[in-house]
C-alpha cells in the first residue's frame, strides 16, 4: 500500500494534536537555603508540565557546583513539586552555592545559583 503525500499530511494532522498533549520543556525555580545548627535544606520548585521528570540539586563551595544530590522522580500528575533536601556534615562558616536541576523528555532546566553559609542560622538566599 502506498501513501500520497496528502494523505499522510491528513493522517499526521488528525493525530498531531495527541503528540503535543503535555509535550513540553521542564521549568525549574531555587528556593531559599535555610540554615541551622544541625545541617541546611534546600528548597525549589519544578514544573514537570506532565511529563515524567527527574530533579536534583547541585551544591558546593564558593561558586562551584561540584557535588549532586540523588535525582528525585516528580509525578507527571502534578505539575508543580516542591522539592527539598537536607544537606548534613558541611564545614562550618563557610559560603557554598547551590542550585536545582531537572530534565525530562522534552528539555532540561536549572534554576538560579544562590548562596548560603553554614553555621549561620536562620534564612538565606
Amino acid at each position: 500500500m502506498e501513501l500520497s503525500i496528502t494523505k499522510l499530511l491528513q493522517i499526521l494532522l488528525l493525530f498531531a494534536p495527541f503528540a503535543a498533549y503535555g509535550a513540553s520543556a521542564v521549568t525549574a525555580s531555587t528556593g531559599p537555603a535555610v540554615v541551622t545548627p544541625f545541617g541546611t535544606t534546600l528548597f525549589a520548585t519544578v514544573d514537570s508540565h506532565g511529563s515524567p521528570t527527574y530533579a536534583w540539586f547541585e551544591y558546593g563551595q564558593g561558586s562551584s557546583l561540584t557535588t549532586q544530590t540523588k535525582q528525585h522522580f516528580v509525578s507527571m500528575h502534578a505539575d508543580i513539586k516542591s522539592l527539598s533536601v537536607e544537606l548534613t556534615n558541611l564545614e562550618k562558616n563557610i559560603s557554598y552555592s547551590y542550585r536545582v536541576g531537572a530534565y525530562n523528555a522534552y528539555g532540561a532546566a536549572y534554576g538560579q545559583t544562590q548562596t548560603f553559609v553554614t553555621g549561620v542560622s536562620g534564612s538565606n538566599s
